[in-house]
Protein backbone atom coordinates (compact mmCIF):
# COMPACT_ATOMS: atom_id res chain seq x y z
CA UNK A 1 0.00 0.00 0.00
CA UNK A 2 1.16 3.14 -1.03
CA UNK A 3 1.90 5.43 2.09
CA UNK A 4 2.83 8.81 0.54
CA UNK A 5 1.51 11.32 -2.51
CA UNK A 6 2.96 13.54 -4.68
CA UNK A 7 0.41 15.94 -5.87
CA UNK A 8 0.33 19.35 -7.59
CA UNK A 9 -2.03 21.85 -6.00
CA UNK A 10 -3.24 25.56 -7.16
CA UNK A 11 -5.89 28.01 -5.67
CA UNK A 12 -7.84 29.20 -8.41
CA UNK A 13 -10.03 32.03 -6.66
CA UNK A 14 -10.20 33.58 -3.12
CA UNK A 15 -12.48 36.63 -2.59
CA UNK A 16 -12.38 38.17 0.92
CA UNK A 17 -15.45 40.82 2.17
CA UNK A 18 -14.23 42.53 5.45
CA UNK A 19 -15.92 44.61 8.27
CA UNK A 20 -16.53 47.54 9.54
CA UNK A 21 -14.89 48.39 5.66
CA UNK A 22 -17.53 46.49 4.07
CA UNK A 23 -15.72 44.55 0.84
CA UNK A 24 -12.46 45.74 1.66
CA UNK A 25 -9.47 43.79 1.13
CA UNK A 26 -7.15 43.04 4.02
CA UNK A 27 -4.00 40.94 4.19
CA UNK A 28 -3.81 39.45 7.79
CA UNK A 29 -0.94 37.45 7.91
CA UNK A 30 -0.49 34.01 9.20
CA UNK A 31 1.31 34.67 12.73
CA UNK A 32 -1.58 37.12 13.50
CA UNK A 33 -5.20 37.79 14.39
CA UNK A 34 -7.81 39.78 13.00
CA UNK A 35 -8.58 43.69 14.40
CA UNK A 36 -11.11 43.78 17.35
CA UNK A 37 -14.90 43.27 16.28
CA UNK A 38 -13.65 42.47 12.80
CA UNK A 39 -15.48 40.15 10.59
CA UNK A 40 -14.05 38.56 7.79
CA UNK A 41 -16.13 35.79 5.59
CA UNK A 42 -14.02 34.48 2.65
CA UNK A 43 -14.16 31.83 -0.48
CA UNK A 44 -11.18 29.90 -1.42
CA UNK A 45 -11.26 27.16 -4.11
CA UNK A 46 -8.31 24.35 -4.37
CA UNK A 47 -7.05 21.89 -6.86
CA UNK A 48 -4.94 19.24 -6.69
CA UNK A 49 -4.12 16.34 -8.65
CA UNK A 50 -1.71 13.27 -7.99
CA UNK A 51 0.92 12.75 -9.38
CA UNK A 52 2.78 9.57 -8.01
CA UNK A 53 2.70 7.53 -5.11
CA UNK A 54 5.28 6.53 -2.85
CA UNK A 55 5.40 3.03 -0.66
CA UNK A 56 6.91 2.50 2.29
CA UNK A 57 9.86 1.35 1.26
CA UNK A 58 10.11 4.60 -0.39
CA UNK A 59 9.46 3.61 -3.92
CA UNK A 60 8.11 5.53 -6.34
CA UNK A 61 5.27 4.74 -8.66
CA UNK A 62 4.17 7.42 -11.54
CA UNK A 63 0.01 7.22 -12.22
CA UNK A 64 0.01 5.37 -15.98
CA UNK A 65 -0.57 7.84 -18.43
CA UNK A 66 -4.24 6.78 -18.51
CA UNK A 67 -4.76 7.36 -14.85
CA UNK A 68 -5.78 10.43 -12.65
CA UNK A 69 -6.62 11.17 -9.52
CA UNK A 70 -8.23 15.15 -8.88
CA UNK A 71 -9.96 16.78 -5.92
CA UNK A 72 -11.18 19.97 -5.76
CA UNK A 73 -12.31 21.76 -2.64
CA UNK A 74 -14.42 24.79 -1.89
CA UNK A 75 -14.37 26.44 1.61
CA UNK A 76 -16.54 29.10 3.34
CA UNK A 77 -14.98 30.54 6.34
CA UNK A 78 -16.24 33.08 8.69
CA UNK A 79 -13.54 35.03 11.25
CA UNK A 80 -14.30 37.23 13.81
CA UNK A 81 -11.77 39.21 16.35
CA UNK A 82 -13.17 39.14 19.72
CA UNK A 83 -10.07 41.06 20.82
CA UNK A 84 -6.99 42.46 19.06
CA UNK A 85 -5.06 39.22 19.85
CA UNK A 86 -7.84 36.33 20.06
CA UNK A 87 -9.87 35.23 17.17
CA UNK A 88 -12.37 32.37 16.58
CA UNK A 89 -13.23 31.18 13.05
CA UNK A 90 -15.73 28.09 11.74
CA UNK A 91 -16.51 26.94 8.15
CA UNK A 92 -17.53 24.24 5.47
CA UNK A 93 -15.99 22.28 3.06
CA UNK A 94 -17.17 20.90 -0.40
CA UNK A 95 -15.57 18.21 -2.06
CA UNK A 96 -15.71 17.04 -5.51
CA UNK A 97 -13.19 13.83 -6.11
CA UNK A 98 -12.34 12.56 -9.54
CA UNK A 99 -10.85 9.08 -10.44
CA UNK A 100 -9.70 7.11 -13.30
CA UNK A 101 -8.15 3.74 -12.23
CA UNK A 102 -6.59 1.58 -14.94
CA UNK A 103 -6.36 -2.15 -13.88
CA UNK A 104 -5.09 -4.21 -17.09
CA UNK A 105 -6.78 -2.53 -20.06
CA UNK A 106 -9.81 -1.48 -18.27
CA UNK A 107 -10.19 1.92 -17.43
CA UNK A 108 -12.50 2.51 -13.98
CA UNK A 109 -13.66 6.41 -13.58
CA UNK A 110 -15.07 6.85 -10.44
CA UNK A 111 -16.46 10.34 -9.52
CA UNK A 112 -17.84 11.87 -6.01
CA UNK A 113 -19.33 15.24 -4.73
CA UNK A 114 -20.81 16.40 -1.31
CA UNK A 115 -20.77 18.04 2.08
CA UNK A 116 -17.31 17.44 3.28
CA UNK A 117 -17.31 18.84 6.81
CA UNK A 118 -17.64 21.54 9.73
CA UNK A 119 -15.04 23.06 11.60
CA UNK A 120 -14.14 25.69 14.33
CA UNK A 121 -11.19 27.06 15.54
CA UNK A 122 -9.47 29.76 18.01
CA UNK A 123 -6.54 31.80 17.44
CA UNK A 124 -4.22 33.94 20.23
CA UNK A 125 -2.09 36.13 18.85
CA UNK A 126 1.19 37.50 21.00
CA UNK A 127 2.35 41.19 20.74
CA UNK A 128 4.07 42.06 17.15
CA UNK A 129 7.83 43.63 17.43
CA UNK A 130 8.98 45.48 14.38
CA UNK A 131 9.12 42.86 11.99
CA UNK A 132 8.23 39.26 13.58
CA UNK A 133 4.46 38.07 14.30
CA UNK A 134 3.49 35.03 16.07
CA UNK A 135 0.17 32.92 17.56
CA UNK A 136 -1.05 29.78 18.71
CA UNK A 137 -3.89 28.28 17.13
CA UNK A 138 -6.46 24.96 17.58
CA UNK A 139 -9.10 23.53 15.42
CA UNK A 140 -11.86 20.88 15.07
CA UNK A 141 -12.91 19.61 12.15
CA UNK A 142 -15.85 16.38 12.13
CA UNK A 143 -16.80 15.10 8.41
CA UNK A 144 -20.12 15.05 7.10
CA UNK A 145 -20.18 12.08 6.05
CA UNK A 146 -19.06 7.76 6.93
CA UNK A 147 -17.19 5.76 4.97
CA UNK A 148 -18.52 2.24 3.85
CA UNK A 149 -15.46 -0.01 5.39
CA UNK A 150 -14.82 -3.06 3.14
CA UNK A 151 -13.28 -6.50 4.80
CA UNK A 152 -9.33 -7.15 3.60
CA UNK A 153 -10.21 -9.90 1.66
CA UNK A 154 -13.32 -7.95 -0.51
CA UNK A 155 -13.05 -5.86 -3.59
CA UNK A 156 -14.64 -2.33 -2.84
CA UNK A 157 -16.40 -0.92 -6.03
CA UNK A 158 -14.79 0.23 -8.65
CA UNK A 159 -17.75 3.03 -9.86
CA UNK A 160 -17.30 4.82 -6.21
CA UNK A 161 -14.68 6.56 -4.13
CA UNK A 162 -14.70 7.94 -0.93
CA UNK A 163 -14.49 12.00 -0.70
CA UNK A 164 -12.14 11.83 2.25
CA UNK A 165 -11.12 9.96 5.42
CA UNK A 166 -13.89 10.56 7.76
CA UNK A 167 -14.30 11.17 11.22
CA UNK A 168 -13.19 13.68 13.90
CA UNK A 169 -9.42 15.89 13.31
CA UNK A 170 -8.29 18.13 16.14
CA UNK A 171 -5.21 20.38 15.65
CA UNK A 172 -2.92 22.19 17.64
CA UNK A 173 0.23 24.58 16.65
CA UNK A 174 1.18 27.94 15.66
CA UNK A 175 2.56 30.35 13.07
CA UNK A 176 5.20 32.47 12.82
CA UNK A 177 5.47 35.19 10.49
CA UNK A 178 8.50 37.62 9.18
CA UNK A 179 7.82 40.93 7.46
CA UNK A 180 10.43 42.14 5.32
CA UNK A 181 8.91 45.02 3.78
CA UNK A 182 5.63 46.54 3.77
CA UNK A 183 4.55 44.03 1.10
CA UNK A 184 6.43 40.93 1.87
CA UNK A 185 5.69 38.59 4.19
CA UNK A 186 7.64 35.34 4.91
CA UNK A 187 4.89 33.07 6.75
CA UNK A 188 5.37 29.67 8.88
CA UNK A 189 3.16 27.28 10.69
CA UNK A 190 3.28 24.03 12.64
CA UNK A 191 0.52 22.17 13.36
CA UNK A 192 0.31 18.41 15.99
CA UNK A 193 -2.93 16.93 14.08
CA UNK A 194 -5.00 13.81 15.22
CA UNK A 195 -6.21 12.80 12.12
CA UNK A 196 -9.71 11.35 10.80
CA UNK A 197 -10.03 7.40 10.31
CA UNK A 198 -7.79 6.39 12.69
CA UNK A 199 -4.67 7.27 10.77
CA UNK A 200 -1.12 7.73 12.36
CA UNK A 201 -0.96 11.06 14.08
CA UNK A 202 1.03 13.85 12.24
CA UNK A 203 2.86 17.06 12.25
CA UNK A 204 1.18 19.45 9.14
CA UNK A 205 3.61 22.36 8.06
CA UNK A 206 2.79 25.66 5.90
CA UNK A 207 5.43 27.44 4.15
CA UNK A 208 5.05 30.50 2.01
CA UNK A 209 5.92 33.69 0.59
CA UNK A 210 3.38 36.55 0.35
CA UNK A 211 3.85 39.88 -1.29
CA UNK A 212 0.39 41.60 -0.11
CA UNK A 213 -0.26 45.14 -2.32
CA UNK A 214 -2.72 47.41 -1.30
CA UNK A 215 -5.79 45.85 -3.22
CA UNK A 216 -4.30 42.50 -3.84
CA UNK A 217 -1.90 39.82 -2.88
CA UNK A 218 -0.43 37.08 -4.68
CA UNK A 219 1.73 34.55 -2.80
CA UNK A 220 3.89 30.95 -3.23
CA UNK A 221 5.05 28.32 -1.05
CA UNK A 222 4.54 24.44 -0.35
CA UNK A 223 2.98 22.37 2.06
CA UNK A 224 2.52 18.90 3.36
CA UNK A 225 2.62 16.55 6.49
CA UNK A 226 4.84 14.41 8.17
CA UNK A 227 3.48 11.01 9.51
CA UNK A 228 4.94 9.65 13.10
CA UNK A 229 4.53 6.25 11.89
CA UNK A 230 1.75 4.83 14.89
CA UNK A 231 -0.88 3.32 12.28
CA UNK A 232 -2.03 0.39 13.85
CA UNK A 233 -1.50 -1.11 10.87
CA UNK A 234 1.93 -0.07 10.03
CA UNK A 235 3.19 -3.91 10.45
CA UNK A 236 0.62 -5.79 9.47
CA UNK A 237 -0.34 -3.99 6.10
CA UNK A 238 -2.30 -6.92 4.41
CA UNK A 239 -4.91 -6.65 7.78
CA UNK A 240 -5.88 -2.96 7.02
CA UNK A 241 -10.10 -2.56 6.54
CA UNK A 242 -10.05 -1.16 2.42
CA UNK A 243 -12.47 1.35 1.21
CA UNK A 244 -12.96 2.78 -2.18
CA UNK A 245 -9.81 5.72 -2.65
CA UNK A 246 -9.96 5.36 -6.96
CA UNK A 247 -6.17 6.16 -8.20
CA UNK A 248 -4.57 7.79 -5.03
CA UNK A 249 -3.32 6.55 -1.92
CA UNK A 250 -4.21 10.41 -0.28
CA UNK A 251 -7.17 8.34 1.31
CA UNK A 252 -7.50 5.51 4.37
CA UNK A 253 -3.31 4.78 3.55
CA UNK A 254 -1.02 3.77 6.11
CA UNK A 255 1.66 6.65 7.95
CA UNK A 256 0.41 8.98 4.76
CA UNK A 257 2.81 11.70 3.80
CA UNK A 258 2.08 14.58 1.49
CA UNK A 259 3.83 17.08 -0.28
CA UNK A 260 2.88 20.17 -2.56
CA UNK A 261 3.96 23.01 -4.00
CA UNK A 262 0.88 25.67 -4.45
CA UNK A 263 0.04 29.14 -5.20
CA UNK A 264 -2.87 31.85 -5.34
CA UNK A 265 -4.12 35.62 -5.93
CA UNK A 266 -6.10 37.12 -3.70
Amino acid sequence: MATKTVYRQVTFFFFCALAPQLFAVEYYPAGSTLNRSALEFNLKAGLFSTEANVDYQGKKTDLQPDEKFSQTDYLAVLRYGQSSQLEWRGGFRYRQNSSVDVIGVNQLPADSAGPESLFAGIKYSFPKSLHWRSALDAQFRKTLYSNQVYEPTQTPPNDDIVLGDDGMEMKLGGALTYQFAKPYFFNGSLYYVLPPNDLSHEVDFDLDFTAAFESWWFYVGTRGNYSMNNDAYTKNEEQKPRMSVGATALYNSINRETLAAFGGIA
